[in-house]
């Protein structure tokens, strides 16, 4: 395992996991961040402001953005202070979301967070492969949607049998270019063949489908559980917020300027996936391919953060089903029959649920609201009473009303997707 070295801390006696060798780097880590929200979601987010009107999407997408700021930044400050509590037993590795889970709230607590957390990464996977089906579906009619998801689960599957994804590293350009060739695409379609009308052609609110904008929103800007990962891996972690400050402004303006724009472009036609509103046309078959191989290539990605968060609950699933249940040292493959057999079989389950799934947008809206917002609206705040118990009673209430917030948004929106 890589060494870790303790630097210099801001406040006396803070430890934070910095690699060694490694310097702080504010432009990769702005990066890696807008990565790790870009994808699916953003396809997603157009049909969102349709669901809840134009202007209440726009306004409420800004304030979900501030609120799951706020969160994620008191859920950092949680991860130092208690890496500073607990110098020696985080000081190699770093501390995980199940971590800060164990730490706060018990076992009982990170047994429920690691199944909440495999089963966002799992549903993440499953989004993607019902957006490989549709778009390649587009793209040749005469396959089924359901036949082109079993299609591209071998592919997907034999990327999940490389233990070091490392190797993947290079998509990342990949799928930066196809996001912005596909937003681009859409953008210039609308246009270049639609007239955006005036304001009040669109309706401002629409209450009886606004849970299920609060879903898309929290499954698009929800993204604790990969953010501390992120901010442990930058090399210092009290820096690191300040660069989650202005990632998160770029991400915001990019993707509410995107959303409100295709949905004035198409109106009540808007799609739940945007890409569906394209026609047939070299080019855009282009965009959809590519935007295709971008998520074959970023399953294993997600589907091996779930898996490596049951392994570190997990001493029976580490012992049987990880990659290198003895020692990685001077392989590049696993040699662990089980390791290969439950990748096939998890793969093939979700092969399986994507293919029962017809309503890509209310899927979306259920992981957000049920997963997705449990995990950047209810516990973050939790976490942060408990660890600074001396913080001022007005900011106790104050996240308590968080806490109460995304029970209740969380309860509706699953209930109406």
């Amino acid at each position: 395992m890589t060494s870790f070295e303790e630097r210099r801390p801001l406040l006396e006696g803070s430890v934070r996991p910095f690699p060694e060798g490694k310097q702080f780097n504010p432009v990769s880590a702005f990066w890696n961040i807008v990565k790790a929200f870009a994808g699916a979601g953003s396809f997603a987010l157009p049909a969102a402001v349709m669901h809840s009107g134009l202007w209440t999407g726009v306004v409420g997408f800004v304030l979900i953005a501030i609120l799951s700021n706020y969160t994620m930044q008191i859920l950092l400050s949680t991860l130092n202070k208690l890496s500073e509590m607990h110098p020696d037993k985080y000081s190699e590795k770093g501390m995980s979301y199940g971590d800060i889970t164990r730490e706060t709230l018990g076992r009982v607590g990170e047994i429920i967070v690691t199944v909440l957390t495999v089963t966002v990464t799992m549903s993440v996977c499953v989004a993607y492969l019902l957006l490989i089906g549709e778009n390649m579906n587009s793209l040749v009619p005469s396959i089924s949607y359901t036949a082109w998801i079993f299609m591209a689960v071998p592919f997907a599957t034999l990327l999940t049998f490389l233990p070091d994804l490392k190797l993947l590293g290079f998509t990342s350009v990949l799928g930066a270019l196809s996001l912005i060739l596909a937003m681009g695409t859409v953008l210039y379609y609308g246009f270049a063949h639609h007239l955006i009308q005036p304001p009040s052609q669109y309706p401002a609110f629409e209450l009886h489908t606004l849970p299920l904008w609060f879903g898309t929103a929290a499954f698009f800007f929800c993204n604790h559980i990969l953010v501390v990962p992120i901010s442990v891996a930058s090399g210092d972690t009290h820096r690191f917020p300040h660069i989650l400050n202005g990632s998160m402004v770029f991400i915001t303006v990019v993707n509410v300027v995107f959303a409100s724009l295709s949905y004035t472009f198409f109106g009540a036609d808007t799609q739940a996936n945007i890409i569906a509103n394209l026609p047939n046309g070299l080019f855009v078959n282009i965009v959809r391919v590519c935007i295709c191989v971008e998520l074959l290539f970023s399953f294993p990605l997600v589907n091996a953060s779930g898996f490596n968060v049951l392994e570190s609950c997990s001493d029976v699933w580490f012992r049987y089903f990880s990659a290198f249940p003895e020692s990685s040292e001077g392989r590049t493959f696993s040699r662990n029959f089980f390791f290969y057999l439950s990748r096939v079989v998890t793969n093939t389950l979700l092969a399986l649920l994507a293919s029962r799934i017809t309503f890509f947008g209310l899927f979306v809206s259920l992981v957000g609201s049920l997963m997705l917002a449990t995990a950047g609206f209810i516990f973050p705040p939790i976490f942060h009473i408990i660890t600074f118990p001396s913080q001022s009673v007005l900011r106790k209430i104050f996240h308590v009303a968080i806490v109460i917030f995304g029970a209740f948004a969380t309860s509706l929106g699953t209930y109406f997707s």
